[in-house]
């Protein structure tokens, strides 16, 4: 297994020719756009179905009123409405991360494999398989919340004893993060899996990454603390722009509009940077998939349907 500045070494060396690295950061833009004009024409269309329903109810209320007759409460309505509209965000989100989960793993292995067939065929597989992407999101997620419940709920029953406190409570948070953050790395390799073998289930994929990445979360979370030097500028960027726009908004007149403008131009200037280094990032986690198969002959079946995808099997 390579070292963490061996595998950040390759990572920017796969993505260092000019050619390159704009196939690899125009695919990802192109897919960040199509999947953020999606969501956004899905959510719209929602919400302007949820306001003519809610419009359409009322007038019918009201005709029903005026002949002495009664519907449904409007408080039932109403919370029968936020409940279809925060269980129809809740699956748009986890499709829209699958797709973009299982896109991303893609790109990394295309560019692991050093394959030079268009990158955007691997950008775009998640939409080739969109149902087992979200399913194989929504396990990883489930399996993660379930390992930080295990902290929080003990935690939170505390709470309400004679011993619950604030400190409690920041206590809670912070080891169900850490619990959280350990768990996901359990599941880190199962949308690799899921790009190389797709017909495999959701379930498969998760067990097959919980039994390869044994003994080697510990070496992929120092590889990814490795990048802190590359994420100082866009984090500062990103910094400076959200206080632009705090400033912005406290302040009123003239200066308004100029701490507005230098907050989005501090946000926009960030944007490509965070890009570049995510890439990076992704890439050296399909590195370490890569090597990790090496060492682990195991760490998933051979492929008994024969697929094969011109990106990574060719």
């Amino acid at each position: 297994m390579k070292s963490s500045l061996e595998m950040r070494q390759e990572a920017k060396a796969l993505c260092a020719s000019e050619r390159r690295s704009w196939r690899i950061f125009g695919s990802a833009v192109q897919f960040m756009l199509v999947v953020a004009l999606a969501t956004a024409a899905v959510l719209i269309l929602f919400n302007w179905l949820e306001i003519e329903t809610w419009d359409t109810f009322q007038e019918a209320q009201a005709e029903a009123r005026a002949q002495g007759l009664d519907l449904v409460p409007p408080n039932l309505m109403s919370g029968v409405m936020m409940t279809a509209a925060s269980l129809f965000q809740m699956f748009f989100r986890l499709l829209v991360n699958g797709l973009w989960a299982v896109g991303g793993a893609a790109i990394a292995l295309w560019a692991a494999y050093g394959r030079e067939s268009p990158a955007r065929n691997a950008m775009f597989f998640g939409f080739r398989y969109p149902f087992g992407s979200l399913w194989l999101n929504f396990s990883v997620s489930v399996r993660i919340a379930l390992w930080a419940c295990l902290v929080l709920l003990p935690c939170m029953a505390m709470m309400s004893s004679e011993y619950g406190s604030l400190g409690m409570v920041v206590l809670a948070v912070i080891l169900g993060g850490v619990v959280a953050i350990a768990a996901s790395y359990r599941y880190r390799q199962a949308f690799f899996i899921k790009v190389e073998h797709p017909h495999f289930r959701a379930a498969e994929c998760v067990r097959f990454s919980v039994s390869a990445m044994r003994g080697m979360k510990w070496r992929l979370f120092c590889y990814d603390c490795s990048w802190w030097k590359e994420l100082l500028m866009p984090l500062l960027l990103c910094a400076a722009g959200e206080a632009g726009i705090v400033a912005g908004l406290a302040a009123e007149g003239a200066m308004r509009i100029v701490y507005l403008a230098a907050g989005a131009v501090f946000l926009i200037a960030a944007l490509p940077f965070s890009i570049r280094v995510m890439i990076w990032i992704l890439v050296g986690h399909a590195i370490f998939y890569r090597e990790l198969k090496g060492e682990i002959s195991n760490i998933v079946p051979n492929n008994p349907n024969g697929e094969q995808h011109d990106f990574v099997d060719r």
